[in-house]
Parts: C-alpha cells; sequence; structure tokens
C-alpha cells in the first residue's frame, strides 16, 4: 500500500530479526546507511539556478518529519541561496506523495501563491510534473524559469524541455547496499561502515535532433517497460527505502 512506502514506526525494522541496510533513511544507530552526498547535492543546484541568475526560488521539499539524509539536500539548498540574499519559497510535501496526481494540486497552489519567481529545484518527478503546469500556464522554459531535479533519472533525457538535474550514482549505491547487505548476511567483516556516502554530479542534458515526437514517445515507453521488467523482483532480506 502507498501508505506503508514511508512509515515512521522505525521500531517496526528494529524488532525484525533479519540483516537491514537502509537506502537513504535513517533506521537506528546500529543499521548501516547508503546514500549520497545530499549537501554537496543541495549546494550544486542552488549554484546552478545562482549562474543563470535566478533571484525567485521555488523549493519542493520532501516531508522532513522522514529521518532521511535527503534532508540536508534541503537545508544545503537554502542556506547556500540565503548567504547569496536570494529569495527562496520553500514547499513541503506531506508524507507518501509520490505520484503526479498526488503533486497536482500541490504544485498548482504553489504556482498561484509564487506567480513571479523564476527557477524551481524539485526531485525529478516533480520537477517535470511541475514543467507540465507552467506550460500550461504559457511560461517558457527555460527562458521565463529553469528548473533543476535531482536524482538523474533517464526519463529526464526523454522530456522536453529536457531537465537539469543532480545526478544520484543509482547503480552504485544499489551495489553498496547489496554488499553491505550480503556482508550482513555472511557475517563477512567484523567491521561494518554504519554510513556510506557517495557522490553527486551535476547533469545537463541536451536532446539530440533526429529524435522526433513519435519516436522519443516510443522509446520512454520502452524504457520504462524494459526499467519495470527489470527491477520485478522478490528478495527475503531487507533493503529499505
Amino acid at each position: 500500500r502507498s501508505s506503508d512506502l514511508h512509515t515512521l514506526k522505525i521500531e517496526d525494522y528494529l524488532n525484525l530479526n533479519l540483516p537491514i541496510v537502509a537506502l537513504d533513511r535513517y533506521l537506528g544507530d546500529d543499521i548501516p546507511i547508503v546514500c549520497s552526498d545530499h549537501i554537496e547535492g543541495g549546494k550544486l543546484a542552488a549554484l546552478e539556478l545562482l549562474n543563470c541568475g535566478c533571484t525567485n526560488i521555488l523549493h519542493f521539499s520532501g516531508s522532513l518529519k522522514v529521518p532521511t539524509p535527503s534532508n540536508d539536500r534541503h537545508k544545503s539548498f537554502n542556506d547556500t541561496l540565503e548567504r547569496k540574499n536570494i529569495k527562496v519559497n520553500t514547499v513541503e510535501l506531506p508524507i507518501n506523495f509520490f505520484s503526479f496526481l498526488d503533486y497536482s494540486s500541490i504544485i498548482q497552489e504553489a504556482l498561484d501563491n509564487n506567480p513571479d519567481i523564476d527557477g524551481i529545484f524539485a526531485t525529478d518527478t516533480i520537477a517535470l510534473a511541475t514543467i507540465k503546469e507552467l506550460i500550461k500556464r504559457n511560461k517558457n522554459i527555460p527562458n521565463d524559469v529553469k528548473v533543476v531535479g535531482y536524482d538523474g533519472l533517464s526519463i529526464c533525457a526523454l522530456t522536453y524541455p529536457t531537465l537539469t538535474t543532480i545526478q544520484q550514482p543509482i547503480k552504485d549505491l544499489s551495489k553498496e547496499a547489496v554488499k553491505t547487505l550480503i556482508n550482513l548476511i555472511n557475517k563477512k567483516n567484523s567491521y561494518i561502515e554504519k554510513k556510506i556516502i557517495l557522490p553527486v554530479s551535476l547533469k545537463r542534458v541536451i536532446l539530440l535532433n533526429f529524435f522526433s515526437v513519435t519516436g522519443l514517445m516510443a522509446f520512454s515507453l520502452g524504457l520504462l517497460i524494459e526499467l519495470i521488467l527489470h527491477n520485478s523482483f522478490n528478495s527475503p532480506y531487507s533493503v529499505t527505502f
């Protein structure tokens, strides 16, 4: 159930008699966590908008009630801009908002309340949903509003306009989580690192001219189907998101 995607009941995990590795989530001092460098990611996003000349920025933040390293990203982003005396309007999303339908009303309200923004920072999916709403409002992207995402999802290269994003090393995060989990299962190492932080990078994507709209849609659909099939698996052990 979607309501179970982010549970605040950390004791539910602590009471499990299983090896656990947390991905981008704090579950307890004794549970290893794998995450990207959110502090650097927030800073890179802020500097990108600054370099584009943005002075009135809308920032969509995840729920700060969830104990996650991504909260450091939001703080780093705001702190970097505030040191430059740049206005930041932060909208904190409720817990377990993960779909375009969930975002729609919040994005509309945020844009209604901040009609003069010239820059936006959000996760890739929220950023893309916001671009869709901005286009409905006859805003030109990126001339009127610059948008920077966070995650580095493949879909960012397949949309128009394409999305500049902070790339998380998703494959490496997965590998580190699995490697740590296997070590816990096999009790291979007496010392297991409790926090593994991997670097992020700024990713600008340019859409190649030979992609037709029809071809791009077909390619996107094929990629999504491939991703769904690739990620459909079951595991008896816990890697928690």
